[in-house]
């Protein structure tokens, strides 16, 4: 038997982070913060189409197989965050106050942090068409992530 490898990956990850201004003006501010991210991750790993020996993976396999696992965990982020405002030239009046004149802007912003070790809350080990699988890598988000984010914001001018 001959295959291919087929591969994807479903990810969903949480975050909710917090932080305070150290250095903020009229367009850019700069903040550390603390954070926690909840992590949901599924890997399948599959046969495709016949063009690899089955026999070189597992000897004497002569079937389609397939093999995947999925894990949930919690942990937490140190980082350091900042945001460049950019005016959009528009002014706003509320019906709750039609006095107050607002100002809306566009914000940018990139956030570097350090995912600590995760907690596993739910971890299935690898398997082969139902049969448990050893010896294969886990799954953990430790480690260094970097976002981008961008926004718009609403302010009190007059």
């Amino acid at each position: 038997t001959k295959f291919a490898l087929f591969m994807y990956t479903t990810k969903l990850t949480l975050i909710m982070s917090i932080g305070y201004a150290v250095l903020q003006n009229e367009t850019f501010r700069l903040y550390p913060q603390l954070g926690i991210h909840i992590n949901f991750q599924n890997y399948n790993v599959s046969e495709r189409s016949a063009s690899i020996d089955a026999s070189a993976i597992q000897p004497g396999m002569n079937q389609s197989w397939s093999t995947s696992m999925f894990s949930s965990s919690i942990g937490l982020s140190l980082g350091i965050g900042g945001d460049a405002r950019i005016p959009l030239g528009y002014t706003y009046k509320l019906d709750t106050n039609p006095e107050s004149i607002y100002k809306m802007d566009l914000l940018l912003g990139f956030q570097l942090a350090y995912n600590f070790g995760n907690f596993a809350l739910i971890s299935n080990p690898w398997n082969m068409n139902g049969a448990r699988v050893n010896n294969l890598p886990g799954i953990s988000p430790q480690g260094i992530q970097a976002r981008f984010t961008f926004g718009s914001d609403m302010r009190l001018i007059k």
